[in-house]
């Protein structure tokens, strides 16, 4: 799985660098990341919460960061296990460049693998059918043809075969992949919260956010419009 991505902050360099360095800002730029402990300047430890398959799974693993290139730019690695439901490994490389004195500019390249029997299936799939399991946000990432039956907030057209099931098996239309990253996006930055139930840190990380949520003026909708998201 690879990914990249540029992102303009509102920020000067050294505050998006320093931002960076902060294991709580960080844990809120991990999807599923519950805990991020910093034993020093260069290694963490991280307890992730993902879906592999149709399995969802807490991943337990350190991470290295290599900071010779700060403040312009950093890498880091990790690897983790994840019991029955497999063992993953990857890194990213982040550049940081100004943009006047206020904004910045963050470019990262970003590459993990997931293996074990669970990753495995979708990783040698040809084409998924699901009724509306969330295993289907791991066919698409994938770049997976996928037929969906029921209701699923990914059934768009631009990510799902229309095709009757025999036309699907033998000649099965491929997702956008662009579009669905930019619709993952959107869904990660109007529904999902960091945080988890699993442990203690996790589920006050994600209490104050549901509370503020709550109580705030906007919809997630209306404040993504804004840009007060």
């Amino acid at each position: 799985m690879e990914l990249s991505d540029e992102i303009t902050i509102n920020a000067s360099k050294d505050r998006v660098y320093a931002a960076l360095n902060d294991p709580e800002i960080l844990q809120q730029c991990i999807p599923g990341c519950e805990e991020l402990i910093k034993h020093s300047d260069t290694e963490l430890e991280a307890k992730v919460v993902l879906k592999v398959g149709p399995v969802k799974a807490k991943f337990s693993g350190d991470v290295q960061l290599d900071t010779s290139g700060a403040p312009d730019a950093f890498s880091l690695t990790g690897q983790g296990n994840g019991g029955a439901a497999g063992h993953a490994k990857g890194g990213a490389d982040v550049t940081l460049t100004a943009d006047g004195p206020d904004t910045t500019i963050l470019r990262y390249e970003a590459k993990a693998d997931i293996g074990g029997k669970l990753a495995q299936l979708l990783n040698d799939a040809r084409t998924a059918v699901t009724v509306n399991s969330t295993a289907g946000q791991q066919v698409l990432w994938r770049g997976i043809p996928l037929k969906v039956f029921g209701r699923a907030v990914y059934a768009k057209p631009e990510f799902v075969s229309s095709q009757p099931l025999s036309e699907f098996f033998q000649n099965a239309a491929r997702p956008d992949n662009k579009a669905y990253k930019d619709f993952r996006r959107y869904l990660l930055e109007t529904s999902q919260l960091p945080g988890g139930f699993y442990s203690a840190r996790g589920r006050r990380q994600l209490m104050r956010q549901v509370v503020d949520m709550m109580l705030g003026p906007d919809d997630p909708y209306q404040a993504l419009d804004s840009g007060t998201a």
